[in-house]
Parts: structure tokens; C-alpha cells; sequence
């Protein structure tokens, strides 16, 4: 599959989602550390509720979306549209969709809809992240100027106009 996807407004009714894609993309994280699973998901419920709150604070005016194909939920897309810098907070598929073309297809949208724009798309990527290092890479993301992190890559599409 390339795409075939449709976007909708999150709501409340999806933060069970959210944990779950939250959950599922970090699970493995965990894996190597042994803990049980009466540990692990209350853990994760804790890092994603953390995350949740310090993107809405970072980005209040971020549009949340949910990624649908078919009408099934199978992800999410977090982009806050203040231009020129245009910024993907966040992109979180369930693993099993992984490798299908719909980050790719997402992402190249948001590039296009940023071009038309007149805008820059800017994103931080995990480093222990390869697979989304080269979609982004692919894409035609750049290293960004900033800050270095040792956890994190800063990238930048020009999305400049042929």
C-alpha cells in the first residue's frame, strides 16, 4: 500500500488510541529491560499521559490528527501549522503498518501542503530511530542547524518551490 489513507480531528474519545500507538511504537524499548507486564503498562501509560501534556504545551495550537485506512485507526500525526516553520511534532503508526507507505505518503503531503505555503517543514527524529532517519532522509530532509542533542536529530525541509 502507497497512501490510501484518510486523516480526521482527534478527539478525547481517542486518547485510548493514542496510548496505544504510544505504547505499541515503545514496547520494544522496554523489552531488553525485562520488566513484567503489570510494570511495563502502567509505565508507558505514564510516559505517553507526559508526552501528551508537554506537546500541548510546546504546541497548543497543533492540529491532531488520526490516521485512518479503511476506517480503521492506525495511527496518529501531530503538525503545528505556524509559519514559516512549519513543525511535525509527531508521526506514530502501529507497527504492523510500518513499511507500507503511509508515514511516506503522509509526510510528502505535508511537504507539499508546506510548499504551497511558502514554508519550512522542521521535525526531531530518535536517533536509535534508522528506519524514520531515512524516510525523512528520502523525502529530502536535511540536517537542521541547532542545537545538538545526543538523543535526537533536528531536520529541515526547505520545501522550496521548483
Amino acid at each position: 500500500m502507497t497512501g490510501g489513507h484518510r486523516l480526521r480531528p482527534a478527539s478525547p474519545d481517542d486518547d485510548a488510541l493514542l496510548a496505544e500507538v504510544f505504547a505499541a511504537t515503545r514496547a520494544g524499548l522496554f523489552a531488553a529491560a525485562g520488566l513484567p507486564e503489570d510494570r511495563l503498562a502502567p509505565l508507558l501509560d505514564m510516559q505517553w499521559r507526559a508526552q501528551h501534556a508537554g506537546h500541548r504545551r510546546a504546541h497548543p495550537a497543533a492540529e491532531d490528527r488520526i490516521v485512518e485506512v479503511d476506517g480503521t485507526p492506525i495511527g496518529r500525526v501531530l503538525v503545528d501549522w505556524r509559519t514559516p516553520v512549519v513543525t511535525l511534532v509527531d508521526i506514530a503508526l502501529l507497527p504492523d503498518w510500518s513499511g507500507r507507505g503511509v508515514g511516506s505518503a503522509i509526510v510528502g503531503d505535508l511537504v507539499e501542503q508546506a510548499r504551497s505555503r511558502n514554508c519550512t517543514v522542521v521535525l526531531s527524529v530518535a536517533r536509535d530511530n534508522p528506519g524514520a532517519i531515512a524516510l525523512y532522509r528520502r523525502l529530502g530532509f536535511v540536517d537542521d542547524v541547532g542545537a545538538p542533542s545526543p538523543t535526537h536529530l533536528s531536520l529541515r525541509h526547505p520545501c522550496r518551490r521548483p
